[in-house]
């Protein structure tokens, strides 16, 4: 929607830091942190904050994806985002937006995100 509350980014947060692929592809709990904080402190709801965000993103998948156990990266990503714009129970259409935007920065074709996740994105 534009901006992250507390309990979103809270939830962004552990999500990532749970999830045992982007351990395995060589991101700690630190570097998650760190890069967490450099994307809030660039505006996440600008468009320059977006664009750093995806830029990150297609990074940390192309990093991962050359390391043992990094392969399903993109996928990991996407869905803990997907987590955190559902976590309320519903997301509107404009997170539905950010999350295929989100998805193509992943590396995620059509065809994969509707496996992933079906139709919840419209």
């Amino acid at each position: 929607d534009g901006s992250c509350s507390d309990d979103e980014e809270n939830e962004a947060i552990t999500t990532l830091q749970a999830d045992k692929s982007i351990e395995a592809a060589g991101f700690g709990t630190n570097d998650i942190v760190t890069t967490w904080s450099k994307l809030r402190d660039k505006r996440p709801g600008s468009f320059t904050g977006k664009l750093a965000l995806r830029r990150e993103i297609a990074e940390a998948v192309g990093r991962a994806s050359k390391i043992k156990g990094g392969e399903t990266i993109g996928e990991d990503i996407f869905l803990g985002a997907v987590n955190v714009a559902f976590a309320s129970g519903d997301a509107d259409a404009k997170e539905k937006g950010e999350l295929k935007e989100i998805a193509k920065a992943c590396g995620l074709s059509d065809s994969k995100i509707k496996e992933l996740v079906g139709d919840a994105l419209g």
